[in-house]
């Protein structure tokens, strides 16, 4: 049963791995790459001396001794700006081959399973970078936003070493946060929540009000944050259900109301109902060890 349930979340994670890399592959790339390429750019074209110049300019505050000169080695700079996305998609294939490796038992048991630390590592340095570039809502969140994508890989290393209780604990503490941040994001009335809803009601031919978004996101919002805090505090079957069958809903609302295009959408929010699903299956597993370890006992005791 362990390993069955060891097999779940290495599912999880490959599904995930996918979803990032399509953007990696197809799309503009991670965003990692994305914030190096902005950073490069920037000094590129000397950021800090326009703006000293222009402050200076209107409003005398400016150091107006700095001066806008011819950027040395240019072509070798946007080489190394290329060189990002060259590296992005290397990365992006480590991320799935690793993954891969994970649904089969023999390299989880090697020391291939290492290598869910760097899984773990990329998902974390995307959220950062994500917070870092800003530019978006909510992008200050996004490490606790994120928390289930880049700590399912943490569940299983904890699993593989044995560690059952802080596996649990792991999860229970992730998907806290990522449901927190949603509820968070969407009493605050996320622009990106309120246009999903919009179109979602339009694909049934229903134009939704503004009020009725509000009422409906500020709804989600108690609820999103009344799981966070639940889910900490008890252990209860129907709490990690209800998280799971949420998570899954809205994971599932991307693809349905963007396109089947839009898939990779809900492949990397698969841990926010993952998570909450491997906890519900893995609740009988423990229950079934105890009752073993008793069962043990009174038959030691007998003899």
């Amino acid at each position: 049963m362990k390993k069955t349930y060891e097999h779940i979340v290495a599912i999880l994670i490959f599904v995930s791995c996918l979803g990032a890399s399509k953007a990696i592959f197809f799309q503009d790339g991670s965003s990692v790459a994305k914030y190096l390429e902005k950073s490069a750019q920037l000094e590129m074209v000397q950021e800090e001396h326009v703006q000293s110049a222009m402050e200076s300019y209107l409003f005398g505050e400016g150091d107006s001794s700095l001066s806008i000169e011819a950027i040395p080695n240019a072509e070798e700079r946007q080489e190394s700006v290329d060189g990002f996305f060259v590296a992005d998609k290397l990365m992006a294939f480590m991320l799935i081959l690793l993954s891969a490796l994970m649904l089969f038992p023999k390299p989880r048991e090697s020391s291939l399973k290492f290598g869910l630390l760097f899984i773990a590592v990329w998902f974390l340095s995307q959220s950062i970078a994500l917070m870092l570039t800003g530019g978006k809502k909510f992008s200050e969140l996004a490490i606790l936003a994120h928390a289930a994508r880049w700590g399912l890989p943490l569940i299983l290393l904890c699993l593989l070493v044995n560690k059952q209780n802080l596996s649990e604990w792991a999860g229970r503490i992730f998907i806290s946060f990522t449901f927190a941040v949603h509820g968070w994001e969407a009493l605050s009335l996320n622009p990106p929540f309120q246009d999903l809803l919009f179109n979602f009601a339009g694909h049934f031919g229903y134009r939704i009000s503004s009020d009725s978004i509000s009422g409906v996101l500020h709804t989600v919002g108690v609820m999103d944050i009344g799981l966070a805090v639940a889910v900490l505090i008890v252990k209860s079957p129907r709490v990690f259900l209800w998280m799971a069958c949420w998570g899954f809903i809205t994971a599932f609302s991307r693809p349905l109301t963007l396109g089947v295009d839009a898939w990779s959408e809900f492949a990397i929010r698969v841990a926010n109902g993952g998570i909450p699903l491997w906890l519900l299956l893995n609740k009988p597993f423990k229950e079934k060890t105890r009752v073993e370890k008793q069962q043990k006992m009174e038959i030691a005791c007998e003899i």
